[in-house]
């Protein structure tokens, strides 16, 4: 499930992600996925990260574990964000 917890308009979005499925649900509590918005000429450019919320301490050794692999896929999602722009 996805929340929005934060929004300011053109500068950034903020999201929970929680209720997650086995067996992610065993070691996290929920993560954040933040994105930030700036603009320069006539480009919108984004970053975007996330916070990794564990459940207890086996959570935590778990997450970092995966935290690696997470982020590249996340830097592969935004690479096709980016590359679908028509702009580009």
């Amino acid at each position: 499930e996805e929340i929005i917890t934060g929004y300011e308009r053109d500068r950034s979005l903020t999201m929970k992600l929680h209720k997650f499925g086995f067996p992610l649900n065993c070691f996290a509590d929920h993560f954040l996925e933040i994105w930030s918005f700036s603009r320069a000429d006539q480009t919108t450019r984004f970053t975007r990260k996330f916070e990794l919320h564990p459940k207890n301490l086996v959570g935590s050794v778990m997450l970092k574990m995966i935290a690696h692999f997470f982020e590249n896929a996340v830097a592969e999602h935004s690479k096709t964000i980016t590359s679908s722009n028509p702009a580009n």
